[in-house]
């Protein structure tokens, strides 16, 4: 079983090799549900994997994210993995 640091390494190596799309579909769960703050484009709360594949799409557009790299992980709190 992977650590949590193990997870999130390899869920953004995913992401940066086949897309997010293929990423949350490997990692994410499909009950998922992500906030991001009311005050972005947009923001507000997101239900179900579709959803937030959706604003996940949106957000790397409007930002033009090519790719992510994690530096470090930093645990804060309880891991729920």
């Amino acid at each position: 079983m992977d650590s949590p640091e193990q997870l999130i390494r390899r869920l953004y190596a995913h992401w940066n090799a086949e897309g997010i799309r293929a990423a949350a579909e490997l990692f994410f769960d499909a009950q998922l549900d992500y906030s991001d703050a009311a005050a972005w484009p947009g923001g507000g709360t997101h239900h179900g994997r579709p959803a937030v594949i959706a604003r996940f799409e949106e957000v790397v557009e409007v930002l033009g994210l090519r790719e992510a790299v994690v530096e470090r992980v930093i645990q804060i709190g309880r891991a729920h993995v």
